[in-house]
């Protein structure tokens, strides 16, 4: 399906840049949401579910070993809290990432990470049209590498297609094609 498509269309492009460093690292936090996404759509067995998630720790576990000192490391692990500590957790990241999204400038790299991020929790907590507020908002930054592009697009996607907006995901990952190709 089309969760499916925006995996292979993810790991062609990670596989395409394999010395993007901390941009791989955020790749792989970006995958973990997909995988995410994949567990809560209608119809993934009950059972398959601990298994896919299990699959996201994994990749979001690879992104902390592959940058452990930076600001892209602390919100992969507010991510991890997400994966694996349910509702509370889910308000601590939140809380979190809001209060260092509050004291980072705009031109701050670290900004648009932490935005990202937030959107990340967002998704993962069932806020999809929250999450798809902020991929937007990220989305409009100038000079994004195509690479945090192709990420974004695709997170958008998750959060319109969470939301019922099946028209705009679509749309979102005919682009997510046209950027991985």
């Amino acid at each position: 399906g089309a969760a499916d498509d925006a995996l292979r269309a993810l790991g062609s492009c990670l596989k395409a840049q394999p010395d993007q460093g901390r941009k791989e690292g955020f790749g792989l936090v970006a995958l973990g949401c997909i995988c995410v996404r994949r567990a809560m759509a209608r119809g993934c067995p009950e059972s398959h579910r601990p298994t896919v998630l299990g699959e996201a720790a994994t990749h979001v576990l690879r992104a902390l070993r592959h940058d452990q000192e930076s600001g892209w490391a602390a919100n992969a692990a507010a991510v991890l809290a997400v994966l694996q500590g349910g509702a509370d957790r889910e308000r601590e990241a939140e809380d979190a990432l809001l209060t260092i999204r509050d004291v980072t400038s705009d031109s701050d790299p670290l900004s648009l990470v932490v935005s990202i991020n937030l959107g990340v929790v967002f998704l993962l907590g069932g806020k999809w049209s929250a999450a798809a507020k902020v991929f937007r908002t990220c989305l409009r930054r100038p000079g994004l590498p195509p690479v945090t592009t192709l990420q974004l697009t695709l997170q958008l996607a998750a959060a319109q297609f969470a939301d019922g907006a099946v028209e705009l995901a679509l749309d979102s990952l005919a682009g997510v094609q046209q950027l991985a190709d």
